[in-house]
């Protein structure tokens, strides 16, 4: 009836019973119908593929068809219910050939699970340091009171015309003391605080701001967009090529080495803007400001530099690329962040391409 190559099913064969999809292509001659040739596949070649599939600790694969109906998941039913509550989840689609589609689906919470259990650190080191505080505060005020109760005796006994009397010589030293103790504690607390927030939105290898703190600022910009209190912004998608191939060959260690030469040249030409490692070797760049008004510039100033650098190991020089791909902000079409962010995406494949294509 197509009159051209045709996937068909999921259907039951039945001679033996069995759930299949077939590709049969239709042969002519001179327009006349002579035969049809394909192929059956067992539908359960499919359906173990997809029952392989875990992510997190709730996350599953399914099946579906045209229409979006669900033909096959290896979840349990417990865990099909818990597609309709209001925990949240994300879902990523890929149509498959025969026009099925797969969809792999996470939950927030597993998804934030990370975060979560990084909070409750954070709030036990917060609560630590909170009882340190109180302790160090008790012992500095018994430390107040001798010298203050010294000062009140002392007031009093002027009061009553006694002049004679004894002012301890170290009661100002005692309260200076109080000072530094208290400045101390302060500093302390801070670095504390510091530490912890680069525990949480830093990369460790590249010092770089990590895809937790790149994920925060999405929503935020997303926020921003819809109530329209956001200026002119660009995203700038940078991947690092080869990097699979140096990891093959080198190990991992050169490939870190590599990542971090390429972070510092990226975060040297665009230094206005905050970087983001949002991957193993894929970073994204918000561009603001003067970098926004001179990317085209600044992406050839990063070529420039990418043509110079490599990093030599064993004598064996290997060459830093980066492909990348950049895009700006529409306030008239963009409606969501991922409208600009899969332009740039797009751009940086087509730079990948023609890069591939120039060896």
């Amino acid at each position: 009836n197509n009159g051209s190559p045709t996937w068909v099913g999921p259907y039951t064969n039945a001679s033996n019973n069995v759930d299949i999809i077939s590709y049969v292509i239709p042969v002519y001659q001179n327009r006349e119908l002579l035969a049809v040739v394909g192929v059956d596949v067992e539908f359960s070649v499919i359906t173990s593929l997809v029952s392989d599939i875990s992510v997190y600790e709730h996350g599953f694969a399914y099946l579906g068809d045209e229409n979006h109906d669900i033909v096959f998941t290896s979840a349990t039913e417990h865990t099909m219910e818990r597609m309709g509550t209001n925990h949240g989840f994300a879902e990523e689609h890929r149509e498959l050939l025969n026009g099925m589609h797969l969809v792999v689906h996470v939950d927030y919470s597993d998804i934030q699970g990370d975060s979560y259990r990084l909070l409750i650190v954070m709030s036990l080191i917060a609560i630590f340091i909170l009882l340190i505080f109180i302790l160090i505060t008790y012992a500095i005020t018994v430390r107040i009171v001798k010298p203050l109760s010294h000062l009140t005796v002392a007031a009093e006994h002027l009061a009553d015309g006694d002049y004679e009397f004894h002012v301890e010589e170290d009661v100002d030293q005692e309260i200076a003391a109080l000072n530094d103790a208290l400045k101390k504690t302060s500093d302390k607390i801070n670095s504390y605080m510091t530490y912890i927030n680069n525990l949480a939105y830093r990369d460790a290898l590249t010092g770089v701001k990590n895809s937790t703190a790149y994920n925060e600022t999405v929503v935020d910009i997303e926020r921003r967009m819809r109530v329209g209190d956001i200026g002119r912004f660009g995203v700038l998608v940078c991947d690092i090529n080869m990097l699979k191939d140096t990891n093959d060959h080198y190990g991992h260690d050169v490939g870190n080495q590599l990542i971090v030469r390429a972070t510092k040249i990226i975060c040297n030409v665009f230094k206005h803007s905050p970087v983001f490692r949002v991957g193993g070797d894929e970073f994204v760049v918000l561009l603001e400001d003067g970098d926004l008004d001179n990317r085209l510039a600044l992406l050839d100033v990063l070529d420039d530099a990418l043509s110079k650098a490599y990093i030599e190991v064993k004598g064996d020089r290997i060459s830093i690329s980066i492909a990348r791909g950049v895009s700006v902000y529409n306030p008239d079409a963009d409606t969501k962040y991922e409208d600009i962010f899969t332009r740039a995406d797009h751009n940086m494949y087509i730079h990948k391409d023609e890069t591939k294509s120039k060896k």
